[in-house]
Formats: C-alpha cells, structure tokens, sequence
C-alpha cells in the first residue's frame, strides 16, 4: 500500500512540475522565438553572402568563370592593325547623292 501511495505522490508531482514547467515556457514563448529568429537570421545571412560572394565554389561561380573565359578570349583575340599595314584605308566621306529618277 504504501509503495502504490508513492508511485502516485511521484506521479502527481511529476505532472505538477510539468504543467509549471509548461506555464513558465508559455510565457517566456515569444521572447524565445524572437531571439531564435534572429540569431538564425544573422546565421543564415552570413551563410548566403558567403555563398554568393565565394568566386570559386559560390552560386555565381560558373558565371564568373565563363565571364572570364569570354574576356580573356577576347582580350587575346583583339589584333590592333599597323598604322602602315599596306591595307587600303576607308572612306569616310559622305556618299554621293543620287539623282532623282528622269519621268
């Protein structure tokens, strides 16, 4: 009898500290969410500038990569002629007017 009287004294006072516990953190609720949501904003914030800002494994590393590519190329590729190449040069002067059909 007396082990059946304590079982229930545990059991009772374990659901009393629990429906406390559970008072205590309904209140302190908002304040927890709060700082939570701002420490996980900080934390997610610097995980995305260091994501985007990354040149080698970031999200625009491809693009960067190819943009330096095609610069690259065409830096190499751009030939700049000899003043006196032999080439003949362009005209630049207007073109001749045409004359208005005869009727």
């Amino acid at each position: 009898m007396a082990a059946a009287a304590g079982k229930l004294a545990g059991a009772l006072i374990s659901v009393g500290v629990a429906g406390i516990r559970a008072i205590i953190q309904a209140n302190d609720r908002p304040d927890s969410e709060a700082l939570i949501r701002s420490s996980l904003g900080n934390t997610f914030d610097k995980a995305w500038i260091k994501l985007v800002q990354n040149p080698t494994t970031g999200v625009m590393a491809g693009t960067l990569y190819l943009a330096g590519q095609i610069e690259g190329n065409l830096a190499g590729s751009a030939e700049v002629p000899a003043v006196s190449s032999g080439q003949p040069t362009a005209n630049w002067s207007a073109p001749e007017p045409v004359p208005p059909p005869q009727p």
